[in-house]
């Protein structure tokens, strides 16, 4: 018996029994006909049912109030606990969105993702300062055909002028002469997306980003005239000072850390299934 027991193999089924014994005893299971019909208001459930009364507004000194409380509750357990048993959780949609919504609310709370510092913050600024930019400046001129004459022959005199106006030296002020009298200027500077759209529109405001630089083209509709533009200089807009939108940074930080949260944690949970789906699916048809 004293040989027997000096058995590593002994030893190692020994410490795995006591191993499961503790645990039982730390973890019992929730699921034994002993416990699954009971339903007990812990201290802690008594204590998070008051704050959230209190929360309320409510007043809980009344001793009827905290009787009806607890009924309240104990009815909610109960009717909670039979329906999965009946498997009503099965099939639900809203459910379903609900559990993974809490799952993603796991994975951020195990990544910490709100423990930021001041380096952080400004790393992040940093690396994504494109999106902390004021909008571009634009300086852009403008030649206006209008006119009485059907829409083919006010293009082609547009075309005309354009092919005029790339013939010139662009320090040559002869543009200037070109196209027809309106209320528009001839020279815009240093304009935003912004004061675009309410200068000559959202058209232009749109076509003058992607407009070429040092080059007359288009024509573009405006309104019943066409325009004929030369976008003279473009420039980033600055970037905003960290002070000054440091609350919107810290979000958009939050709001990183969360997606990268929940996605190295599906990463991880991917490991511990096998997914199947039709090799070539289609869309179902309504017969």
């Amino acid at each position: 018996m004293t040989k027997l027991l000096r058995e590593p193999l002994i030893h190692f089924l020994l410490a795995g029994a006591v191993l499961y014994w503790l645990n039982h005893l730390i973890h019992p299971s929730q699921a034994t006909p002993e416990t699954a019909t009971v339903i007990e208001i812990s201290d802690t459930t008594y204590r998070q049912l008051l704050k959230q009364w209190r929360k309320a507004g409510r007043a809980v000194e009344d001793p009827t109030t905290l009787k009806r409380l607890m009924d309240d509750y104990l009815r909610e357990e109960t009717l909670y606990r039979e329906a999965l048993r009946l498997g009503l959780d099965q099939g639900d949609l809203v459910i379903r969105r609900r559990l993974v919504q809490k799952m993603d609310y796991l994975a951020e709370n195990l990544a910490d993702i709100n423990r930021l510092t001041d380096k952080d913050i400004e790393q992040y600024y940093q690396q994504h300062a494109d999106q902390y930019r004021n909008p571009p400046r634009y300086t852009f001129q403008l030649v206006v055909i209008r006119g009485a004459e059907s829409p083919d022959e006010k293009r082609q005199r547009a075309l005309t002028a354009l092919e005029r106006l790339n013939q010139l030296d662009p320090a040559d002020p002869g543009w200037k002469g070109l196209g027809d009298p309106s209320g528009l200027a001839r020279e815009y500077q240093v304009q935003t997306p912004r004061t675009i759209r309410k200068l000559l529109g959202p058209e232009l405001a749109a076509t003058i980003p992607q407009a070429p630089l040092q080059q007359w083209s288009g024509p573009y509709t405006s309104g019943s005239s066409l325009l004929l533009i030369r976008k003279t200089m473009e420039q980033p807009g600055p970037l905003s000072p960290l002070e000054s939108i440091y609350n919107r940074v810290v979000m958009d930080l939050l709001n990183s850390r969360k997606q990268e949260a929940r996605a190295t944690f599906y990463r991880k949970l991917k490991q511990k299934y096998q997914y199947v789906w039709p090799e070539h699916p289609k869309p179902e048809i309504d017969s």
